[in-house]
């Protein structure tokens, strides 16, 4: 085995053996000092010894001349080894005194270095043992943060009060121990806390008194270092001393208000008549003070006026251009020609102040506040506000001026500013529009808002004005209308900037009609805006005669318009007018170039109202034979073939119904609603077979169409055939994924609740969280008895989409089962709110389109609905 080649060479200096295990050497005499061997039977004369005794208990046994020279000559090299060491250790009493260091490495070099070290450290001063880093710190960061912490900390000796208490505090009842130690403790710390806070404010009170002195002393006529001495005293609660302190300062610095107003302050203890007469010598040695006069103010009474404005027109004397100063006499009021009179002067005194021009403006009569904006105007050419202000004026005073006047009113100051070089964006001049719209001067802001749109090109910047609109929609939606009328103005025939501004436009009624006069003006043959203006009369203003005269003129301008005739009748029938609704669907299918088939459905819908409400009046042979002249005119329209089935199903007249259905099939083939229609119709009469042939051939036909699935599907579950409709359900899955009814299909093809979790998450994936998957899930809660967590699922499919009836109705089961009236009450405002806009929903549709609901409120048909959900789904 080869020899390792560290074994042949020296170790370094120090080391050790084996030190990293523990080890700690070996001791030698040269680290240690000679050994002395004793005798078998002792050495030197042992503590206590008889030195007279012999024999074998004697410690010395002849002892000769040889042996005391053998003691002498070692004494000898103890006493050289002695001096040979001297310099590393001292003697040896020294050195253990001191408490060497000795670290056994068999050289001493390490011992000898320790203590040369030691030997210096008497001559470390204090700044230098500071200065030490510590191990990591090289930077002395944290040496020096523990210093300052050492600084700023104060350690405080208990007091014997606590002491005392806290001894007698045993001597107490072993059932009041606990409260009464709490109450103890909680006093003692607050007067620990309260002792110390003193003794700290004593500390740094003599530091700031050192400290201020000092600097009074190096800079004796600056007044914020008597100020700072005397707020200093103040708080220490030497105010005698405060005083004394804020008097010399006066006195060096006598033409400084800040400190006058400072002793006027620390002497309000001694009464106003002191304070008075300090005021008197500072005014005296600071007239021009305006900071002094103020004070000298609040000094008076405040009920005595004559005393106040005697001092302010002292003060006026002296100050005859301070703005402030004539702001105050004029706020104390007085009689309108004392006002006008003060004013004048002021305004010659200051004819920069536009306030005191607006004040004086707004005290004066027509006729003189017109002169007085003339002579403002030629003070302040630079200034906006007197433009403003002329506007205002003009429609306070004349409450007939018309916009366009004041336009132009405002565009003429407009010219005359820019003549001086002002300039200003249009963002300002919004904002001034904004403030004279909440000052009532609606007629001003619409005229700074026309004229400042008016450096804005249309065209390329129209996005511009629409962006302004917008951005004061919600700040401000007069200035917001007033933008969207200006573009209303510039492009007349696009129906989108009357809509908006018609929105805008909701709570201004009068503003708001005169708007659709003008853009029936400008586009009259568009259906669109009287329709708007007809609804808006009915539901904004409660105005039915004025909507249904809209409406017939509408219908006399354009008399071939399907919607303005759909808006009269709605208009009557949800007015329960039924009379005139009758009469006006038949003027709908008279006019031959307006008959289509949802006016001839419309028709033949009210006929079927009568002919169950009013049975006498219409017979249902009147409904069955306008069916079939509709049917002639349009045989390719299913509503109108699904309308006759169930015209045939009310007269009990199934086989009629059948043939009706089937002929639909072949003139309309590509309608699903037909072929389930008709397959039910035959479940219904127990043709099942022929029921299932019927959807066979439909989606033999129409593969593509997923209603002709969903029916097989609901068929099946019809039968209690579970197998026959989980294999469809499969089916039906792979060809539509996304599919909201197929997906709730399954959901209910599922037998436990605890199983359907994971098909939810499913769910609601694939179809990306529908409306009908979020009803259906809370619905499967709440036939669960999970009441709570359904009404969760129902506000999720409402705020994900308002416009399913279903899930109105099923929030209102909960709401009135479990919720509180008011709760009723806000879901039937929103719901009164999102009526118009409700168009899905199976049982909804079928409630609402039921002839004999056509005369039910929103709140009758919400109520017929709910209890509709809860027959289906018991």
């Amino acid at each position: 085995m080869e020899r390792k080649s560290f074994l042949d060479q020296d170790p370094p200096p120090g080391y050790v053996a084996g030190v990293g295990r523990g080890a700690t050497g070996f001791t030698t005499s040269a680290d240690t000092g000679p050994v002395r061997f004793e005798s078998q039977f002792g050495g030197e004369l042992a503590d206590g010894a008889d030195a007279q005794e012999e024999g074998i208990l004697a410690q010395t046994a002849n002892k000769s001349r040889e042996d005391d020279e053998a003691d002498r000559i070692y004494e000898q090299i103890d006493h050289r080894l002695q001096k040979r060491y001297k310099k590393r250790s001292g003697d040896q009493v020294s050195a253990d005194s001191a408490g060497t260091v000795e670290i056994p490495t068999g050289t001493g070099a390490i011992q000898q270095e320790f203590t040369l070290l030691k030997s210096e450290l008497a001559q470390v001063s204090m700044d230098e043992w500071a200065s030490l880093p510590e191990v990591g710190d090289l930077t002395r960061r944290n040496k020096r943060q523990r210093l300052l912490d050492q600084q700023q900390q104060r350690t405080y000796a208990a007091p014997d009060m606590l002491i005392s208490s806290a001894g007698s505090g045993f001597k107490e009842n072993a059932s009041n121990t606990t409260v009464a130690a709490e109450n103890d403790s909680a006093v003692k710390l607050a007067e620990i806390e309260e002792w110390e806070q003193k003794s700290a404010l004593a500390g740094d009170l003599e530091k700031g008194r050192l400290v201020l002195a000092s600097l009074r002393r190096a800079e004796p006529y600056k007044a914020d270092l008597w100020i700072s001495s005397a707020r200093l005293e103040e708080q220490a609660r030497q105010i005698h001393q405060a005083k004394i302190l804020i008097s010399k300062g006066c006195d060096l610095i006598p033409h400084n208000d800040a400190i006058w107003l400072e002793s006027i302050r620390l002497h309000r203890s001694e009464g106003t008549k002191v304070c008075k007469t300090i005021m008197s010598e500072a005014l005296r040695l600071n007239s021009q003070s305006e900071k002094l006069w103020f004070a000298a103010l609040q000094l008076e009474n405040p009920g005595d006026v004559t005393s106040r404005r005697k001092v302010v027109m002292k003060a006026l004397e002296f100050l005859p251009r301070s703005v402030n100063l004539w702001k105050f006499l004029i706020d104390m009021g007085g009689t309108n020609e004392e006002q006008m009179r003060l004013l004048t002067r002021a305004t010659e005194l200051c004819p920069k102040e536009w306030d005191l021009w607006l004040t004086l403006v707004n005290i004066s009569s027509y006729s003189d506040a017109k002169a007085v904006l003339n002579k403002a105007r030629k003070q302040l050419p630079n200034e906006a506000n007197i433009w403003i202000t002329a506007l205002k004026l003009e429609e306070r005073e004349n409450l007939d001026v018309s916009v366009e006047k004041l336009a132009i009113m405002f565009e003429k100051g407009r010219k005359e500013l820019a003549r001086h070089s002002f300039t200003k964006s249009a963002a300002k001049w919004l904002e001034d529009a904004v403030k004279a719209q909440e000052e009532g001067f609606a007629k001003s802001s619409q005229a700074i808002v026309k004229c400042v749109l008016k450096d804005i090109s249309v065209g390329d910047e129209l996005d511009q004005l629409h962006a302004l609109a917008a951005s004061h929609s919600l700040t401000s939606p007069m200035i917001s209308s007033y933008i969207q009328q200006f573009i209303c103005e510039v492009q007349p025939l696009v129906i989108n900037n009357w809509r908006m501004l018609f929105g805008l436009l909701k709570s201004d009624i009068p503003r708001l009609y005169d708007m659709y006069e003008k853009a029936m003006e400008s586009m009259p043959e568009n259906e669109i805006v009287p329709l708007m203006y007809a609804k808006d009369k009915w539901i904004l203003g409660s105005d039915v005669p004025g909507a249904r005269a809209i409406l017939e003129n509408a219908c006399k301008v354009m008399p071939n318009s399907e919607k303005i005739w759909v808006g009269r009748l709605k208009l009557e029938l949800r007015n329960h007018e039924f009379t005139r609704a009758l009469t006006v669907s038949k003027d709908s299918i008279r006019v031959p170039s307006t008959s289509s088939p949802r006016l001839w459905y419309k028709h033949i819908h009210v006929l079927r109202y009568h002919c169950k409400r009013k049975p006498g009046q219409i017979a249902i042979e009147n409904a069955l034979a306008a069916s079939k002249e509709a049917l002639l005119l349009f045989p390719e329209n299913p509503k109108l073939y699904l309308q006759q089935a169930q015209i045939f199903i009310d007269s009990d007249d199934t086989l009629a119904a059948r043939e009706c259905l089937s002929t639909g099939t072949k003139f309309c083939p590509a309608c699903p609603i037909l072929w389930r229609s008709l397959a039910f119709l035959d479940l219904d009469n127990s043709a099942i077979a022929r029921a299932r042939s019927v959807l066979d051939v439909a989606v033999s036909r129409y593969k593509d169409e997923p209603m002709l699935w969903e029916a097989k599907i609901e068929l099946e579950f019809r039968l209690n055939d579970l197998v026959t409709a989980r294999q469809l359900i499969n089916k039906a899955l792979k060809n539509f994924p996304s599919r909201p009814r197929i997906w709730i299909l399954h959901l209910k093809n599922i037998p436990k609740m605890a199983h359907r979790k994971n098909a939810f998450l499913d769910a609601l994936k694939q179809t990306n969280n529908s409306t009908e998957v979020l009803l259906a899930i809370g619905v499967f809660f709440w036939l669960d008895g999970k009441f709570l967590k359904a009404k969760a699922w129902f506000d999720r499919a409402l705020n994900a989409h308002d416009g399913n009836g279903d899930a109105w109705g099923w929030m209102f089961n909960f709401q009135t089962r479990y919720g509180k009236e008011e709760d009723v009450n806000v879901l039937l405002q929103n719901f009164g709110k999102s009526f118009d806009d409700i168009r899905k929903g199976d049982v909804w549709c079928r409630v609402v389109k039921a002839p004999q609901n056509l005369d039910k409120t929103p709140a009758e048909l919400l109520e017929l609905v709910s209890d509709e959900l809860t027959l289906s789904d018991a």
